[in-house]
């Protein structure tokens, strides 16, 4: 913001040769000119943390921002002022009820924006790389005077060639290992898979994970067996169906104690005392590779979060080796 005011006065229409009425008129073209070039600016430093902290980009944000900005600041604002100026000598109640207006007015502007057409396109999760990238670009561009400045284009650039590439999950799991989202890349969808009655997953659950790795669409599927690349996932609820489920499959999660199970899976297999630690995790599966992101591990050793963090032996049985 410090360097669009530095730079703005260059865009401002001047004609110092116009009559009082021109000068007036341009002054008011000015204003709405000066406002626009903000609101586009704030759209354009924010957007980056809009995709990572939302997964959205406000395509209208300008136009909103154009609507809210002069109320803001001629309206609001000197209102608040007003109102804490005459506090004292109790004649706020007029200030406070029009700063009331103002709030209403930006209220009702942000809401016929958002019910425009494809205001909000949502997108996938950008990474924390992807971010730091963009963002070292953007005050990199902003803050040079000199020719070198352009070479910030270049990091934002390589941002975006990060997040475009980044891989999405393949499997999304919840923090019980009862419901199960497979990634179904080909046909832009996340299939849902049911396990158990404990934690019915919420619609928000299931948008939050469609928004998550960019999906269009989710669907509950009957499905228990998937394939993911060249690799084979069983989905089992049942001691009856492991076997079978462990012969067929390369990767077999569960939501029982597969120590308590008659059979021994020599594949890798995910159960529910991995779920119990992991409070919810991600998957990432291609060729003979396998890696996962736990909550706990996101969350780590806080002191205002229970340790659920997950020991060096703790998942399974040296899945890695058996699974090369």
């Amino acid at each position: 913001m410090i360097r669009l005011y530095e730079v703005r006065d260059r865009w401002i229409i001047r004609d110092e040769e116009a009559g009082t009425v021109k000068r007036f008129v341009l002054k008011v073209v000015n204003v709405f000119w000066a406002t626009a070039l903000t609101a586009f600016f704030i759209g354009v430093a924010i957007m980056p943390f809009f995709v990572y902290n939302f997964n959205t980009v406000q395509i209208y944000s300008v136009l909103g921002n154009i609507c809210a900005i002069p109320i803001f600041s001629f309206v609001v604002m000197p209102a608040i002022l007003f109102a804490f100026l005459t506090m004292p000598f109790g004649g706020c109640g007029i200030f406070l009820r029009l700063a009331e207006v103002g709030v209403k007015a930006i209220n009702y502007c942000a809401e016929r924006v958002a019910g425009l057409p494809y205001a909000s396109v949502d997108v996938k999760t950008m990474s924390v790389l992807a971010l730091l990238l963009v963002v070292f670009g953007m005050i990199w561009l902003f803050l040079w005077d000199r020719k070198w400045k352009v070479f910030g284009c270049g990091f934002i650039l390589l941002g975006g060639i990060f997040y475009f590439m980044e891989r999405t999950p393949d499997v999304l799991v919840n923090k019980y290992g009862t419901v199960f989202g497979v990634n179904e890349k080909s046909k832009d969808t996340l299939g849902f898979v049911m396990m158990g009655r404990q934690d019915s997953p919420s619609k928000m659950l299931l948008d939050d994970w469609l928004l998550h790795i960019g999906g269009t669409r989710w669907n509950v599927s009957g499905k228990k067996d998937f394939s993911i690349g060249n690799r084979k996932l069983g989905i089992v609820s049942r001691y009856g169906e492991y076997k079978q489920s462990c012969l067929k499959n390369d990767i077999v999660f569960v939501t029982f104690d597969k120590s308590k199970a008659y059979y021994h899976c020599a594949k890798p297999v995910f159960d529910r005392k991995f779920w119990n630690k992991a409070r919810g995790a991600e998957f990432y599966i291609s060729g003979g590779k396998v890696k996962y992101k736990t909550v706990a591990d996101y969350v780590g050793n806080r002191p205002w979060a229970y340790d659920y963090k997950l020991g060096k032996n703790e998942n399974f049985d040296n899945f890695l080796e058996k699974i090369k």
